[in-house]
């Protein structure tokens, strides 16, 4: 068994690690959400690609439907004053332009088919595309409430933790929390390592004989090399 130093700051450290684990999980998560808001921005962005192109092809049916009722109103009135020229030459300009007229509207009215029928396929794929996309921001909206629900939770631990931390820490000589405290701030590494081997388990360098006598009395001890606080398993 290890020495009672060793034993103490073990638990310490396995809830400090818990606790690095949890907010390394919560840094995690405005990432994740990040990721929800991309998806669902590009699904708006399908349905209004669909939407856009049945606005267009709507208003590309009214700008034709318009250009013929101007068209139509404009041979009525070339009909009317038709009656009243008395040269032949300005009469046959006049039926010349009225024919136009019918061909440019016989033209649009094709046209007019055309887009309906464009227009129907249209709505079609925006009907289908609007209820995919629906069901795939149910699923999104889904996964963001469970990322709220994992982020109360996380929060939640950590506080026990934190609590559970300050009962652990007060079993410990003060000094000896401060100088663990100070390895625990350096970063990703442990502060307290088993020594296997006469290697030190944190930076995995030998430790001289005299660092290995001192472990071997049970006495707080520290590496050689990385200064982290090491201990033998086995006494």
């Amino acid at each position: 068994m290890a020495a009672p130093w060793a034993l103490a700051l073990l638990e310490l450290q396995k809830i400090d690690l818990r606790i690095r684990d949890l907010n390394t999980r919560l840094t995690l998560l405005p990432k994740e959400r990040r990721r929800i808001a991309d998806a669902k921005a590009a699904i708006d962005a399908e349905v209004e690609h669909y939407r856009k192109k049945v606005k267009a092809t709507e208003l590309a049916i009214r700008q034709a439907e318009s250009e013929v009722n101007t068209i139509e109103h404009s041979i009525q009135k070339l009909q009317q004053q038709s009656a009243l020229v008395k040269k032949n030459a300005e009469y046959q300009t006049m039926m010349a332009e009225i024919a136009m007229s019918r061909k440019r509207i016989g033209e649009l009215e094709t046209t007019a088919l055309e887009q309906y029928d464009q227009l129907e396929k249209q709505q079609e794929d925006l009907k289908r595309q609007t209820a995919e996309a629906s069901a795939r921001i149910r699923a999104l909206k889904a996964e963001w409430m469970e990322f709220d629900q994992l982020e109360k939770e996380v929060r939640q631990e950590i506080t026990t933790q934190q609590q559970s931390r300050t009962v652990a820490a007060g079993k410990i000589e003060k000094s000896l929390v401060e100088r663990y405290d100070s390895l625990l701030k350096e970063g990703d590494t442990t502060p307290v390592s088993p020594i296997t081997d006469g290697i030190c388990g944190n930076c995995f360098l030998k430790l001289t004989p005299q660092t290995m006598t001192h472990a071997r009395r049970g006495a707080v001890t520290e590496c050689d090399h990385c200064r982290h606080l090491v201990y033998l398993e086995d006494l």
